[in-house]
């Protein structure tokens, strides 16, 4: 896999990506959404509740892992998202909000086994990108917060989601004898 932290680096790697801005329904209103709720072919989940913020990088929306009140109810946080076939890119902003962890994309093929990963150290309270090409299917991608001890403070938001078939391959030099 091809690792990108750099928007622009992996906007002009790629072509033909679907985007989620969570803009819009089913992701507004803000607020607490069903786990597995599906929109352009993807079907998200997150470690607590699967929550639409108004915290977000463009626009007026993202989605995040929405902790419990009580005891015990902050947990580590992650966010889930179950792709279509045939997705060969994915890229991401996150933010940590300033907690102190890593900032990861996971992503899976459709066996569980790891592709790649990609990470950043604390962002701050700043969104930054992640992304991801492979040459195999990516069969979900995994947002989760890590490197941390204690999960309070263990946030994090995804914004702008981009997927779908557009890696683009590297050309192979033919062999002189050809």
């Amino acid at each position: 896999p091809v690792t990108y932290t750099s928007f622009s680096v992996f906007e002009s790697a790629t072509s033909g990506l679907t985007t989620e801005n969570f803009d819009v329904a089913p992701w507004r209103p803000v607020g607490g959404k069903a786990q597995g709720l599906s929109n352009l072919g993807v079907s998200w989940t997150a470690a607590n509740q699967l929550y639409a913020s108004n915290i977000s990088h463009s626009g007026s929306g993202s989605v995040s892992s929405n902790d419990g009140v009580g005891p015990g109810a902050d947990i580590f946080d992650w966010v889930e998202a179950v792709l279509p076939a045939n997705v060969t890119a994915v890229g991401a902003w996150i933010t940590s909000h300033n907690m102190a962890h890593l900032t990861e994309l996971l992503a899976y093929d459709a066996l569980n086994n790891l592709l790649g990963s990609v990470s950043l150290g604390n962002t701050g309270h700043a969104f930054a990108f992640l992304g991801l090409t492979t040459d195999t299917a990516i069969a979900r991608v995994r947002f989760p917060s890590t490197n941390v001890t204690n999960p309070i403070g263990a946030d994090l938001t995804v914004d702008d989601f981009s997927f779908g078939p557009g890696g683009v391959s590297i050309p192979v030099r033919a062999p002189s004898w050809l």
